[in-house]
């Protein structure tokens, strides 16, 4: 099960990082991601695999009641921005793709 609700607004600058999309209006949760999923696994690879998927979905409704404490994803604000669209020196640099 997947959740990807978002809200965008596109725009041409580049603040969020190259992402080109602004969230409007509400906070962005960290994810809940699942690496190494495809489809060429054999063996115990494959078994290990549909294990670790299958707790995932398990954990599903306890990840589900949890997500009013999950971490956010930080962003700058709109006001931490110059008007040329850089970042000002003394705003709060919350990725290492946005520096002033």
């Amino acid at each position: 099960m997947a959740f990807n609700t978002t809200t965008l607004a596109h725009c041409d600058a580049v603040r969020e990082g190259g992402n080109h999309s602004i969230y409007l209006g509400f906070d962005v949760l960290k994810p809940e991601v699942a690496h190494g999923v495809h489809g060429y696994h054999r063996g115990l690879r494959k078994a290990e695999l549909a294990a670790r998927l299958a707790k995932m979905l398990a954990d599903q409704p306890s990840l589900i009641a949890g997500l009013s404490r999950r971490d956010n994803i930080p962003f700058n604000a709109d006001t931490d921005f110059d008007d040329s669209g850089r970042l000002t020196t003394d705003a709060p640099s919350v990725t290492p793709f946005i520096r002033p």
